[in-house]
């Protein structure tokens, strides 16, 4: 990895640049940057990416963002994943794409 150049993160922090422009300036992420001056940032974002991971509960797999979301956003995202059924595929059904159980054109057919 090539280091991250914290003396210039902070005096482009001192100039008020967010953190996703500083990345950009020094050829990074907003979060290696943050990283490089604030080392329990890592830790931090660990915990809101796995808090994420366990909120959503659709087979582990994090496709909505929750914490960037507006209330009404979140809240009908939220009752969007209450409507879609429970993920049971396994593996190789999600790697190919296979259809949601009920949700195949064929279970469609069959419910009309």
């Amino acid at each position: 990895m090539i280091p991250v150049d914290v003396e210039r993160v902070l005096a482009l922090r001192a100039e008020g640049k967010k953190w996703e422009a500083i990345g950009r300036e020094i050829g990074t992420s907003a979060d290696r940057a943050r990283r490089a001056v604030d080392p329990s940032w890592a830790e931090h974002r660990r915990d809101q990416v796995n808090a994420n991971r366990n909120t959503l509960g659709y087979g582990g797999s994090a496709f909505v963002h929750l914490p960037d979301m507006t209330v009404a956003a979140k809240r009908r995202a939220e009752e969007m994943l209450q409507r879609v059924p429970r993920d049971t595929r396994d593996l190789t059904a999600r790697l190919l794409g296979d259809p949601l159980p009920g949700r195949s054109a064929f279970d469609r057919r069959k419910q009309r």
